[in-house]
Parts: C-alpha cells; structure tokens; sequence
C-alpha cells in the first residue's frame, strides 16, 4: 500500500512548477501586448499632434485560476475626447474595477453554492484568500443568463416533478417557501441506481415564475406544444395539484409515491407503493377517518374525489419519482446545511448557477454591463455571465470573424479609445502572434 506523504511525486513537482509559471508568462504576454499598443497607438494623430499621450505605467494585477498576474500597463490621456484609459485593459475586457477573472468568478459563484462564502473565497484562487465581503459582493454583482439548449425527450413522455424547500430570507421572520422542480424524460441505471436523463433543474420564489420557466423550457428545450402531454408529480400542497392550469401543455397531475406512502404509513406498518390503494380500501370500509393523521387524511380525501388519480403508477410511461431527492442532492447542501440568512436575488443567483451546471450550460463569459451599454437592476453593479453554450454556438457559425467581433466590441463599448483603434489593432491576428491568449482564453484549472 502506497503511504502518502508529505513530500511530492516528481509528476506533482513538475506540474505544480509549470502551474506557478503561468502568471509569470501571462503577465509578460500582457506587457508584450502593451508594447505592441504603444506602437500602434504611436501613430494615431488628431489637430497636427499625438492624439494618445502616455502619462505613466500602472501596475494591476488580476486574480486567475492559476495564481494572482501582476503586470504593467501604459495610462493614456486621449487628446480627442479628454479622458484617461488603459487600452489594454480595453483589449483584453479586463472589468475596470474588479481584480477578479472570468473564470475566478465563475468558480466562487459555483463554491459558494455548496459551501461558505469564507471557504470560497480562501480556496477560489492559489495563493490567494479572498474576504467573505469580497465574495459576496461578487455574488451580488452579476448577474447570469443562460440559453436553453434543445432536449430530444425521444418516445417517453415527459415528467416535471415539483416541491418546496423553506430557506432563512433576510427581512423575513420565518423560512420562505422556495420552490424547486425538475423536468426529465427518461431514467437509466447508474451504478445500481436509477438516475434520471435528459433533466431540467429549475426554481423560483413566486409560482408564477417558477411555471413560467418550466413553459420556457418545455417549449424551447424539449419542443413540446399546447397539445402535448406532461406528467407533474409532487406531494399533495394544494399550489401543486392546481399547478397543471398554469402549465402550456395537457398535464396530469400524479401524487408521487414517496409522499403517499409515508403519508399513510404508521410507525412499525410501512405502506408499499402497491398497497396503497388496499390500505385506502379498507379505512373507506371501516368508515372513520378520526384516527388518521393529517397528511393521511388529505390523501384519503383526494382519493375519495378521484378515484382513479393512482392509475399513472401501473403504466410503463410513468416514471415515478420524488422532487425531495433533488432538493436533498442539488439545494440542500448550501441552504440547509449552512443556517445562514440569504437575499432573494442571492438564493436566485447561487441556485442558477449550480443549475446552469448540472443542466448542462456552461457559464464562461463575464462582461461588464457599462462597457456593453447595457442595463441591470441597480443591484447588479457591473458585470454579467453569458453561457457558454451561448458563445460557442455564435462561434461555430462564423468562426473566428465572429471572435474578433467579440473582441472588437468589447474594445467599442468602453467608448475611450475610438473606433479607429480597433480597425488597426488586428484582432484577427492576436492568437496567431500570441497563441499564449488562445489558450488563456480557454483554459479550464480545476482544483
């Protein structure tokens, strides 16, 4: 048996010192880069004088998954227009006032949705502890959106399942009811469990919003019409035996049976999925329901209105499964685990992010929202995640014209440095004189 040690195999030497050499090479590529500016700038006139007039170096440094990057970069005073600018920073769509990278926020936003904002912040980046202050106003900042990606649910129908978990609110005196719902269309075995395919997490405060994603989803993901027909499982709360009518398809509403068997259980007599209907049976025969409890009660009552509401359990097309499963692997470990008092936008934005992962979108691109004149809640201070499924599709259409106007509008929407700037900087050619920022832009260090 091999003893691990303190000391390290030689593979984990030599990765570790071609790791820390990362922020050294980047930062003279990005000093490399500003040389190149300098002299492409230098010929930029404007009234018969230098139209960029280099006031000083600064010194910035940017935290990255492979360390903290300092480098220099020229401050230049734009006679034209009168305002102060680093282009590089410009060029490289480095946020103004934020230290931290794309990916740095990417990789907080997704630690903080599992652990503490102070575990996040000590373990983001190498080298590196960021305050919980830190962390949380990086949450607070952004704001995602993600494109859904099309679903072929193939010839089984499609279930959504529903349920609640009850999270500690700031401003709120008691828990607030949190709803989360996953749509599936398939199930398979996965190390002798079954595991649920071709899966949707979604989730709201409001009702009303959680039904309007779950119609975004089955329309654009799945292809599903008004004619076509959905299972919705979940306990027996009344809000989810109404939720078919707020559904854009024909949904059935199926209690699942996790829920009905405990309910009807006692303490030493477990209630099996196929002895439900006997043991609703015979409490009908026996005629008195004052000795059941509440939850057993309700499901005896809906029974009694519908009769056949457990016949979906005998067919094949009916997947059966339970929404508290979810809940427990996917929101409890950071809502429940933690008692920690949460904002509404905060348990929105870490539930998104850990959905967007497990739903298969990507986040990758952070942009600040001054620089592409765009507009936020003035809660969200300057930055905004595109998906990265989002970005890739754009890409494969026009490949890499399409990145150079990535590029080239980010350059335009700071508004500093005009747009002959970006006509002879020659995005086009930066991966092919820097294959360093190809494959910074790309990469992906996991911890």
């Amino acid at each position: 048996m091999k003893i691990l040690a303190q000391s390290a195999d030689g593979v984990d030497v030599l990765v570790g010192a071609i790791l820390g050499e990362c922020p050294n090479a980047a930062a003279r590529k990005l000093e490399e880069l500003d040389a190149k500016l300098f002299c492409e700038l230098a010929s930029e006139t404007w009234s018969g004088k230098r139209r960029f007039v280099t006031i000083r170096r600064d010194r910035r440094t940017i935290l990255t998954l492979a360390g903290a990057v300092t480098f220099r970069r020229r401050y230049y005073l734009d006679r034209s227009t009168g305002e102060y600018t680093h282009p590089l920073d410009a060029a490289m769509g480095i946020c103004r006032y934020s230290r931290a990278s794309a990916d740095v926020r990417l990789r907080i936003l997704d630690m903080a949705g599992e652990c503490t904002y102070r575990y996040a912040g000590a373990n983001a980046v190498p080298g590196q502890i960021l305050s919980k202050s830190t962390v949380c106003r990086i949450i607070r900042d952004t704001a995602v959106t993600s494109s859904k990606a099309k679903i072929d649910p193939g010839k089984g129908v499609v279930h959504v399942q529903i349920d609640e978990k009850y999270i500690s609110m700031v401003g709120k005196k008691n828990k607030t009811r949190y709803i989360t719902a996953t749509i599936y269309a398939g199930k398979k075995m996965a190390s002798g469990k079954n595991a649920l395919t071709n899966r949707t997490l979604i989730s709201g405060v409001k009702i009303a919003d959680v039904a309007a994603k779950i119609n975004a989803a089955l329309s654009e993901a799945y292809g599903l019409s008004s004619g076509s027909s959905v299972y919705l499982s979940g306990d027996l709360a009344g809000y989810i035996q109404n939720f078919p009518e707020r559904l854009m398809c024909k949904a059935t509403y199926v209690p699942d049976k996790w829920h009905v068997c405990r309910f009807l259980s006692s303490k030493g007599s477990p209630v099996k999925a196929d002895e439900v209907l006997k043991k609703l049976q015979s409490i009908d025969e026996a005629g008195d329901i004052t000795g059941l409890s509440k939850d057993a009660a309700k499901v005896y009552r809906l029974w009694k209105r519908s009769p056949k509401i457990f016949d979906p359990w005998g067919k094949d097309d009916y997947l059966g499964c339970c929404q508290e499963a979810m809940n427990s692997h996917y929101y409890a470990p950071r809502f429940g685990k933690y008692a920690n008092r949460f904002k509404e936008t905060t348990v929105a934005m870490l539930s998104m992010v850990r959905e967007a992962r497990e739903n298969g979108w990507e986040l990758q691109d952070i942009v600040e929202i001054a620089a592409r004149g765009g507009s936020l809640p003035p809660r969200h201070a300057g930055t905004a995640l595109r998906s990265r499924h989002e970005i890739r599709h754009r890409h494969e259409g026009d490949g890499l014209r399409d990145e150079e106007n990535v590029c080239k509008d980010r350059i335009s929407g700071y508004m500093l440095i005009g747009t002959s700037l970006m006509e002879r900087l020659h995005l086009q050619n930066w991966n092919a004189n820097y294959p360093f920022f190809s494959w910074l832009a790309h990469a992906k260090i996991r911890g």
